[in-house]
């Protein structure tokens, strides 16, 4: 027997408890099926009957009946007909064949999941990662126009003062030390990998 059957067998004599203290024990049954409940013969219930061990009730026709409660009262715990086996059996084999069945399906329907997780998280990092990339590439834009901005008001300042030609060469000089300076910067942050200028 495999676990399964084992814990099958467990929950049903489990249930079976249950549905015959719930509902059979308010019900009064035949002889003939008092004899398969209790798993005793006939013959026996008449004598525990006739000897008082057992109490009945009597219906119409001389007719006795017996409670359930009082089968289990006497006899101990009580066991389903062979039918109700026989039936139980077979719901249980049809159970674990669909088990068996499913199994599969629900291996592969997991790894799926785990798959669409999977790129749903690489999908969201790679997002991330293109946020990330525009607004250093906008900010390194705005940076060059703020330096583009600030060469044309200087050059604009030298030419209002009409200053001399040395004062000229040296800020133009300036100017193209600035510009120099400016593009290796540029050069050297776009020789940097992605994430080293990420995470500096």
């Amino acid at each position: 027997m495999t676990n399964e059957q084992n814990l099958i067998n467990f929950l049903y004599s489990n249930v079976k408890k249950r549905i015959l203290s719930d509902r059979e024990c308010t019900m009064q049954v035949s002889i003939t099926k008092a004899a398969k409940l209790a798993g005793v013969s006939r013959t026996t219930l008449y004598n525990d009957m006739n000897s008082g061990k057992l109490t009945f009730v009597s219906s119409g026709k001389n007719k006795k009946l017996l409670d359930v409660a009082e089968l289990e009262r006497v006899y101990g715990s009580l066991t389903l007909d062979a039918e109700d086996r026989t039936s139980n059996s077979a719901k249980s084999e049809q159970k674990q064949t669909k088990t068996t069945e499913q199994a599969p399906v629900l291996v592969e329907l997991a790894v799926l999941r785990e798959r669409l997780d999977t790129l749903e998280k690489e999908r969201a990092r790679e997002r991330d990662q293109l946020v990330e990339r525009i607004e250093h590439l906008q900010e390194s834009l705005n940076k060059a126009q703020e330096n583009q901005t600030k060469t044309t008001l200087l050059l604009e300042h030298y030419t209002k003062e009409g200053s001399s030609s040395d004062n000229w060469q040296k800020a133009i000089k300036a100017l193209e030390e600035k510009i120099q300076s400016q593009e290796k910067a540029n050069q050297e942050e776009k020789s940097k990998g992605f994430f080293k200028r990420l995470f500096g």
